[in-house]
């Protein structure tokens, strides 16, 4: 079969799908090694019988929902190719506005103090690695539950070169121990936690079905996680330090109300390419 017969074949087959030639091409560049300028201007080219038979497996897998991201292993988040797999969630482009939104505050601190930023539940590492690309000056923190997610962020962290990071396992702050000292304060914490309700109906909907259920579901109809770290956060942030959330699109307002309650200031809601609330700050202040 050449190129064009093999997509005009993936395209029916994923009729189901939002984007069937995008999926599609996707895929055959993930198994070829070519590129999409590649396939398009030689679509009379012969592929060999693995080639097909692989990337017909993949494409029998796509019709049946698991996600592009998870067939081909990557992941592309702020212009990072990361790799990604099932012990992890799929970096999606609105979590790019956490990192917006920490470029934005980063300008509150002289750059010869040499800041620090905390990411809470890293998962392959997007949130980290895409700030320590941005902020040089910075040292930062992953930290998460899952080991195997631990093991990819490195993985990422070594094959992208970024050497202003490192990666910690354990349930939220309990890695780094006590504050006490000051030594494990930080300027900025950031987290994009669990925050879906337990029964939620979009569990069983896209992408989700295939994502690991640890780091999607949290208790208090979904406020379980968010409260906690929220709680948690001043005894690890320093004086004029900012907590950056991502969260549920009708769940600013209470995240607001929590920061507010805590005693943050400056609390603002971002929104996402959607218009949906997305992500939310507050300013410590309290010494």
């Amino acid at each position: 079969m050449t190129i064009d017969q093999l997509l005009s074949w993936s395209r029916v087959k994923l009729g189901n799908s939002d984007s069937p030639l995008v999926d599609a091409t996707a895929l055959l560049c993930s198994v070829s090694g070519k590129s999409k300028a590649f396939l398009y201007s030689h679509g009379e080219e012969i592929l060999s019988d693995a080639i097909i038979l692989e990337f017909k497996s993949l494409v029998d897998q796509r019709e049946r929902g698991k996600p592009i991201a998870y067939l081909t292993g990557s992941r592309e988040f702020w212009s990072l190719d990361l790799t990604i797999n099932p012990n992890v969630l799929i970096p999606r482009h609105d979590t790019e506005l956490v990192v917006e939104t920490v470029l934005a505050v980063s300008q509150d601190f002289d750059e010869t103090i040499l800041p620090r930023l905390l990411d809470l539940g890293s998962g392959s590492g997007a949130i980290a690695l895409a700030v320590a690309v941005e902020l040089l000056q910075y040292e930062v923190v992953g930290i998460d539950l899952s080991l195997d997610a631990v093991e990819l962020a490195e993985l990422n962290r070594a094959r992208l070169g970024i050497n202003n990071v490192r990666f910690l396992q354990g349930h939220w702050f309990d890695p780094l121990g006590s504050s006490g000292d000051g030594k494990n304060r930080f300027h900025i914490i950031v987290s994009n936690p669990p925050y879906i309700p337990k029964g939620d109906v979009h569990l069983d909907q896209g992408d989700v079905r295939f994502e690991p259920t640890m780091a999607l579901v949290a208790d208090e109809n979904g406020f379980g996680d968010l409260k906690k770290i929220i709680k948690d956060s001043s005894d690890f942030l320093v004086p004029g330090g900012w907590i950056i959330l991502e969260h549920g699109f009708k769940q600013g307002e209470k995240v607001r109300r929590i920061l507010l309650e805590k005693g943050f200031q400056r609390v603002e809601t971002h929104l996402d390419l959607g218009g949906n609330d997305r992500v939310t700050k507050g300013k410590w202040t309290v010494q």
